[in-house]
């Protein structure tokens, strides 16, 4: 379930409903509302990111998972910042038409005067959506700089935990099951972070690592062989064999470890 949902702010009904130029309400006394409404906005979501990086070091938030949340939020916003720059040139491109219009010779007074009012009416358009596209990119930035600060705390816990980890493995008791840890690990300390870790009372080593939408298992069995699964949350892809004699180490299962330490 969603960890950030019910803490951020909703977006003002003008950056949800900002699709096309037209849309756009040429409205000028609702223009002293819009700009509350955005500034509220932009000041309740800084607030709101400044206490999930403030939270997440203080240890009261799963940093992996939030950091994942984040991350498609900013996706999202960068989106939908695209789109609202899309709407401000077009809304540029109309003001320009207007201005042509309107300056053209010998013009009858009552035409002139159409061509102002849709002159005015497309500038008090622009200014609107100019507005709210600044907002919006301000938002993606909040969201990408929130992200850039979890990936900090994460990576800093992650080289501390690294000690941790590896005095567990090799406080394990001897056998085979240990051997295929250690080979594994060994292979893949380079392109990913020490996982979390934990035995069975049959003696089987289970390894797993969590980063964004990856996800993968690593099973170093009591009998020497082992198995590995993976999973893609957001794309629901899988993949993984079981039952395999220590060699080298799958091709599949390299790239997949390489995807996942380097996300984002």
């Amino acid at each position: 379930m969603p960890l950030l949902l019910d803490f951020l702010p909703a977006e003002p009904p003008a950056i949800v409903a900002m699709v096309t130029a037209e849309a756009v309400s040429s409205d000028d006394s609702v223009a002293k509302v819009l700009s509350e409404e955005l500034a509220e906005y932009a000041r309740r979501l800084k607030q709101c990111l400044q206490w999930v990086v403030e939270s997440a070091k203080a240890g009261r938030l799963d940093v992996a998972a939030i950091l994942f949340e984040v991350y498609n939020l900013e996706k999202a916003k960068l989106a939908s910042s695209g789109r609202k720059a899309k709407v401000a040139h077009d809304c540029q491109r109309i003001v320009v038409k207007w201005k042509k219009r309107a300056k053209l010779p010998a013009l009858p007074a009552a035409t002139r005067a159409k061509y102002l009012a849709g002159l005015k009416a497309s500038e008090i358009r622009l200014g609107k959506v100019q507005e709210i596209s600044k907002v919006d990119r301000q938002a993606y930035l909040a969201f990408k700089q929130c992200r850039t600060s979890l990936q900090t705390i994460r990576k800093a816990r992650l080289k501390e935990y690294r000690a941790e980890f590896e005095a567990f493995v090799r406080a394990l008791p001897q056998g085979p099951g240990k051997v295929t840890a250690l080979w594994a690990w060994s292979a893949l300390e380079k392109v990913l972070p020490a996982p979390e870790c934990s035995i069975s009372e049959d003696g089987d080593i289970l390894f797993v690592w969590d980063n964004g939408p990856h996800h993968i298992q690593f099973e170093a069995l009591a009998s020497g062989h082992y198995d590995w699964f993976y999973r893609n949350r957001e794309t629901g892809t899988t993949a993984g064999e079981e039952g395999l004699s220590l060699q080298v180490m799958p091709a599949e299962l390299t790239a997949l470890a390489k995807d996942l330490g380097q996300w984002p």
